[in-house]
């Protein structure tokens, strides 16, 4: 059992008067940080936090390098 707590919540919607896609975090027991991104910036963060995903996964299969 892990001593971790639990995972942040995480989202986005796209805000259509600005055009941009709003992106939260909201840590356990903390309110949301609420980030509005232009749709590149956003597709390059989600991208970003796949890879980051990708290789979580890789580690906890025992297949890391």
């Amino acid at each position: 059992m892990s001593n971790l707590p639990p995972p942040p919540a995480v989202g986005a919607a796209v805000q259509p008067a600005t055009g941009q896609v709003m992106a939260w975090i909201a840590p356990a027991g903390q309110l949301a940080h609420l980030v509005p991104l232009p749709p590149a910036r956003a597709r390059d963060l989600a991208s970003q936090l796949l890879a980051a995903a990708e290789a979580a996964e890789q580690i906890e299969d025992g297949d890391h390098q």
